[in-house]
């Protein structure tokens, strides 16, 4: 039986989400230093998580690089896909790992995450901590390309202090480009 949950808007964008959403962390295969922290998975129980997410009404799904190297979006979008979900039908958010990394490191990696979550586009980009070799205003100016480029739909940011949300904030605000989430 699939419940009905109340759809509201995420910041200032048009994504109409569910109050609360699946993290797919645990779906990293036990790939790399993050994937550790969960048994490995099998594609049916991933399966079977996210198809029961859904039929409990939940509408998104939240994901990153650094679970499992990608392991993580591509078992999400496998999922999606043997379920029947059409892009367009659910929203993705993942996010881009910045640790040891600089700003165009962004652009260099977004089609990595296009193809391990492909077909399903990048509804929500984010930056997963403010610790990098860049700054949030060099990130956001990355981020905001790709929105202009229609790479993604929306960018927010994970972890982020007050402070450094609002000079990210105001980064984007230079292209007419909100910051949705933190």
């Amino acid at each position: 039986m699939k419940q009905i949950l109340a759809l509201r808007s995420l910041g200032k964008s048009d994504l109409m989400t569910t109050p609360i959403g699946l993290g797919c962390w645990q779906f990293s295969k036990q790939q790399n230093m993050a994937g550790k922290f969960w048994p490995k998975m099998e594609d049916d129980l991933i399966q079977q998580i996210v198809k029961i997410s859904l039929e409990g009404g939940i509408n998104w799904f939240d994901t990153a690089e650094i679970y499992g190297n990608g392991a993580s979006e591509k078992a999400l979008a496998a999922s999606l896909k043997d379920i029947g979900k059409k892009p367009g039908e659910i929203i993705v958010a993942t996010k881009w790992w910045p640790m040891f990394r600089t700003a165009s490191n962004i652009l260099k990696t977004i089609d990595q995450r296009l193809e391990s979550l492909a077909p399903y586009p990048i509804d929500l980009y984010q930056v997963h901590q403010p610790w990098g070799f860049s700054n949030e205003k060099a990130e956001m100016e990355a981020m905001a390309r790709l929105v202009k480029e229609h790479k993604i739909r929306y960018v927010g940011v994970s972890n982020f202090s007050a402070q450094k949300m609002r000079s990210a904030w105001e980064a984007l605000q230079k292209h007419g480009i909100q910051l949705v989430s933190n």
